[in-house]
């Protein structure tokens, strides 16, 4: 995260603001819920297309899911080391 305060355009307020969003994001999803929520899209998505024979618009799809529950996963990962306490 220190790589990215000091590369980025960002004032420390904006960064504190995003930060705050990713918190409050997670505080009124959890992260399951999220994961479940982004599969349900996805099959509905791969049934829909599966309908009109884009097999290669799925593997795209699939793998763009991959990537996005990392994203998920690592965002999740901040959300909570904001709201420990330090020193635990």
């Amino acid at each position: 995260m220190n790589a990215f305060k000091n590369n980025s355009n960002f004032s420390p307020g904006e960064l504190e603001e995003i930060s705050t969003d990713i918190c409050s994001f997670f505080l009124n999803n959890p992260e399951d819920r999220v994961k479940e929520d982004l599969w349900l899209l996805l099959r509905a998505y791969i049934y829909n297309t599966s309908q009109s024979g884009g097999a290669s618009e799925i593997g795209d799809m699939l793998l763009f899911y991959e990537e996005l529950i990392e994203v998920i996963e690592a965002l999740a990962k901040l959300a909570s080391f904001k709201f420990t306490p330090r020193g635990r």
